[in-house]
């Protein structure tokens, strides 16, 4: 079986490459959008190149299957493959399967039902045992007063869509058009908003819940409801549309998780630890959002009877769940392959297993930890877990500070998180407070002998709530000057072990009391003590690298004094003591601990002061840590300062300042230049009006006794338009100007006459 996928490497085509390859016989060609060769299944035969039209279409129409998602196709493509297999004659059956999108339902006229107020839709159901901290009650509910009648593939004909989704909607009907043809039986799989596999439409949403960003946001009310369909349950869809090529044309790919934007929303914040509280924008303010029309839409869909199918003991009992951009095999939450989830006692129960085997039927909320779970493989995202140790006044918390910066991590201050929860108001607080009032008592007195430091018990667990937060299990953390003795990092970073036969913790559980011994018996012999139970490091808060801080007492002693809370020096002595003792000299300390439980990177640090050592130790570090993982966390790539010697940084800063003195120079060279011009410019103005001056006279000649009879001269040649014209127009001049002279001597003549006329009547009158 030959199958064409168009741009396999698009986030639903790899899926349903991944799904449909498990076919018999199945040999799959399709084409490429992007540049990365790592984003191509691997179970991907051959790429048909995009601009080469008719080996494309030669392509196409030799395939037995044709798959086309419209999240990532290109239409002008999609319509001239459309065209040509409508006009061509096909010889051979062809199982063309359009994937589209519910956004063309997004307009359709539905009916809405009441919802009683016993009816309540849990938000999530999470484990606050796992939280660390005070969550929102996971089982509270909405009463939502009504929702949508869900829709079913059969109302597809009365579908309404937005401008947005019209070219989707026209060609569905292109698709289905194609069933005249009678060798082509096409299928339009509608699917809900995709989720899972490293996540597309709702990426920038788990990007922010990890990165607890405060950019969350729910637009309007956030009570519409959202159909939404996970990337493998799609392609699973597509899988059994191949296979059975049922008589439906028309399937809606949605899950059965009938949840709104604000549960859905808040789902996922709770479970990556974001613990404000989310507030909601209006739907104009989030008009530019990116997927704001997505996340608006209020559907309810039935998914295709496809996905209820009955039994089918012809799927293979070895096929492997979905694929990740290579060999990677997904795992569920209990980190289960797909033929393990439906294994009960080592024997695949095929007489019960469907066809149709669900990854996330009930939707996202009740799958959020496993969705989670996948987003954080599939976009390669690991905790990064530093812990600092050194002397009592080391430069720790200045290197935990530049580390938190660099990388983006929570910081954790031991003296400031002990501090934080002795001001609680809770049982750990109240302890907190009583045992630091006998530590201040007994340091205060000199001949007293303790005690002088927190219990290791109420310190490990002040450290572990928070270390048990949603965000540092996911994110990781930098814990700074912790532990401070080898009980401490006993309690906090070791567990009890598990049992081999149930996978269960060993706790050391009290035995039930013994009947009372009847009158005259004996009393029963004591139980013989249990003995201890097996410690193993706890690889949740593994460290990937610790850094041990060298550190003289001088200077650390000074700087404790410069403290906020100045420490006395008795108070330094013994816990200056306390750390020697735990980490003697040439004997095996803290860090060794660490090393030999967990196998992480040891780095030395010496103690710094300036923020110039502080950055330079901070990038070794960091170079330390990238050499030992690659480090993921959204953000761009630090440029790496090159280590060079204050000489040639002082050449460096003199060639700077050479430079600096040049373009000061130049600047003012530039200014002079640019008063000169403006100078000439000046002079050029005066010029120019002075000669506007001298020549106002002969403009005024000029116009009044050439530019009128020039014109009209100019006139006359453009109304007879002469063979000769410069001949004419001289002619015209010549006449012109003998007509003026002889008008003049008339005008002369009669001027004179009429002086004569006056001249002889003047003697007569008189």
């Amino acid at each position: 079986m030959r199958v064409f996928v168009n741009n396999v490497d698009g986030f639903l085509a790899g899926s349903v490459c991944a799904d449909i390859s498990f076919l018999e016989d199945c040999y799959i060609v399709g084409t490429q959008k992007g540049c990365d060769v790592n984003l191509i299944p691997p179970v991907v035969k051959k790429l048909v190149p995009r601009l080469e039209v008719r080996a494309l279409l030669k392509t196409i129409a030799s395939c037995d299957v044709v798959v086309y998602d419209l999240h990532d196709a290109d239409f002008e493509e999609l319509e001239v493959v459309l065209r040509v297999l409508r006009k061509s004659e096909i010889s051979q059956d062809i199982v063309f399967i359009l994937i589209s999108s519910v956004g063309v339902w997004s307009r359709t006229a539905r009916e809405f039902e009441q919802l009683p107020e016993a009816e309540q839709t849990p938000v999530a159901d999470t484990k606050p045992s796992e939280q660390g901290a005070e969550q929102p009650d996971s089982t509270r509910s909405e009463n939502l007063s009504r929702r949508p009648l869900k829709l079913k593939g059969e109302d597809y004909t009365c579908r309404l869509c937005p401008p947005k989704f019209l070219e989707w909607r026209t060609i569905e009907s292109y698709v289905l058009a194609l069933k005249s043809k009678g060798t082509i039986r096409p299928y339009v799989v509608c699917a809900g908003i995709p989720y899972g596999n490293g996540e597309d439409a709702f990426f920038g949403l788990f990007k922010a819940a990890w990165e607890t960003r405060d950019t969350l946001r729910v637009i309007g009310s956030g009570k519409n409801y959202l159909p939404t369909v996970h990337a493998r349950d799609l392609a699973r869809l597509v899988r059994c549309l191949i296979r059975k090529t049922p008589e439906i044309d028309y399937h809606l790919a949605v899950d059965r998780g009938d949840v709104t934007q604000r549960q859905l929303i808040e789902a996922v914040a709770r479970q990556f630890g974001v613990s404000y509280a989310i507030e909601q924008v209006s739907v104009l303010e989030a008009v530019l959002a990116e997927f704001a029309d997505v996340l608006t839409m209020d559907l309810r869909l039935e998914p295709s009877s496809l996905m209820e199918s009955p039994a089918d003991t012809e799927e293979r009992s070895n096929a492997d769940t979905n694929i990740k951009e290579g060999d990677n095999v997904q795992q569920d939450a209990a980190g289960r392959t797909e033929e393990e989830i439906v294994t009960v006692d080592g024997d695949v129960a095929k007489q019960q297993r469907p066809a149709f085997r669900w990854w996330c039927e009930a939707g996202m909320v009740a799958n959020i930890e496993k969705i989670a779970n996948e987003f954080c493989l599939w976009r390669s995202l690991r905790p990064v877990r530093i812990c600092i140790v050194g002397p009592p006044g080391s430069c720790a918390d200045l290197l935990a500070a530049g580390l938190a910066s660099r990388f983006h991590l929570p910081l954790f201050a031991s003296e400031a998180l002990i501090e934080e929860q002795r001001n609680m108001d809770t049982p750990l607080g109240k302890q907190l407070r009583e045992k630091t009032d006998e530590i201040l008592t007994s340091q205060g007195n000199p001949k007293s002998s303790g005690p002088f430091f927190l219990p290791a018990s109420l310190t490990s667990q002040a450290i572990e709530a928070s270390l048990s937060l949603r965000s540092t299990a996911y994110r990781g953390f930098i814990l700074s000057s912790f532990p401070h003795t080898a009980e401490e990092f006993g309690l906090t970073f070791m567990e009890d072990a598990l049992t081999p036969e149930s996978g269960t913790e060993i706790h050391e559980e009290p035995a039930p009391s013994p009947p009372p011994p009847s009158k005259g018996a004996k009393a029963a012999a004591a139980d013989p003590p249990q003995a201890p139970s097996t410690k193993v490091p706890r690889l949740s808060v593994a460290p990937d690298v610790v850094i041990t801080v060298s550190s003289s007492d001088e200077a650390c002693q000074k700087r404790l004094q410069a403290a906020t809370r100045p420490v006395g020096e008795r108070e330094f002595q013994l816990r200056s003591d306390r750390w020697k003792k735990e980490n003697p000299e040439g004997g095996a300390g803290l860090h060794d601990l660490f090393q030999q439980k967990f196998e992480c990177k040891v780095v030395h640090a010496e103690d710094v002061t300036f923020p110039e050592e502080v950055s330079r130790e901070v990038e070794r570090i960091a170079e330390a840590l990238e050499a030992a993982r690659p480090v993921v966390n959204f953000l761009p790539p630090v440029a790496k300062a090159d280590g060079i010697s204050d000489a040639e940084r002082a050449a460096s800063e003199a060639r700077a300042e050479n430079l600096e003195e040049a373009a000061r120079a130049e600047a003012a060279l530039a200014k002079k230049k640019k008063e000169e011009e403006d100078k000439l410019e000046q002079i050029k103005r005066e010029e120019a009006a002075l000669l506007e001056r001298h020549s106002e006279p002969l403009r005024q000649y000029m116009t009044g006794f050439v530019v009128p009879t020039l014109t009209t001269g100019l006139i006359e040649v453009c109304r007879r338009q002469p063979d000769d014209p410069v001949g004419y127009l001289a002619e015209y001049l010549s006449i012109y100007a003998e007509l003026a002279r002889r008008q003049r001597r008339r005008k002369a003549a009669a001027a004179a006459a009429a002086i004569q006329v006056g001249t002889s009547e003047q003697p007569s009158s008189s």
